[in-house]
């Protein structure tokens, strides 16, 4: 009882974790397809040199920083960037430049951060702070992802394990559905409700987003 119990559980993280990933690399997609932003805003988007945020081991890892300034102002200021280990939160790096745009208009600024050897996931922020506007963007990216490995050893029946689990699981009707939220709709983002039937009677639930102006038959990768 105990074991199909942690089972459960396995699945409901394993399937969450999916979803996430999903949304995250649909967001990354969506963003890479963003034109200008509109007259009447200040805004800024990060791209990252490689479309999946993905590096090789110390690889050069650059970011192109597009701000468009619509205020009648001259801004001033810096836009700063800081890097950190996605597991334990510790700092990797960090630099800053100045900035400096003209009564509307855009500014472009590329970013080189320091190559990692070391495979894993990183987060970066990157912070703008200017005469009349203060924000931070947030991204993840990966180096040597194949190469991420567990400090937990595997245990002696961890292949049986999932192999009577996906026997057992086949054996369970699904009832996929996938429900449009569109009181949740935003920045062209439609957002979707994710229903599945598994194990022990128990119903998992996720979020899907899938941006709405994409290629017929586009595939967003999940890593």
């Amino acid at each position: 009882m105990r074991d199909k119990f942690l089972y459960n559980i396995l699945l409901r993280s394993l399937f969450s974790v999916l979803l996430v990933l999903l949304s995250v690399t649909i967001v990354s997609a969506q963003d890479e397809e963003h034109g200008d932003a509109p007259e009447d805003e200040f805004t800024y988007h990060a791209y990252s040199s490689q479309k999946e945020g993905l590096y090789k081991a110390g690889e050069k890892i650059g970011y192109n920083i597009k701000i468009y300034n619509s205020y009648d102002v001259v801004q001033e200021g810096t836009l700063s960037y800081l890097v950190t280990n996605f597991n334990d939160g510790k700092e990797v790096a960090k630099n800053s430049v100045p900035v400096k745009l003209g009564k509307k208009s855009n500014g472009n600024y590329n970013l080189s951060l320091p190559p990692i050897k070391n495979p894993g996931f990183y987060k970066v922020m990157f912070m703008l702070n200017v005469t009349e506007y203060d924000d931070t963007l947030r991204k993840v990216f990966g180096v040597d992802v194949k190469g991420i490995k567990s400090p937990t050893p595997k245990p002696a029946d961890f292949d049986d394990f999932w192999a009577d689990a996906r026997a057992e699981l086949a054996g369970i009707k699904p009832n996929f559905k996938m429900i449009e939220q569109p009181d949740m709709e935003q920045n062209g983002t439609s957002v979707y409700l994710i229903e599945a039937q598994s194990l022990g009677n128990l119903k998992i639930r996720g979020w899907l987003t899938i941006a709405k102006k994409r290629k017929p038959g586009q595939k967003f990768p999940v890593w």
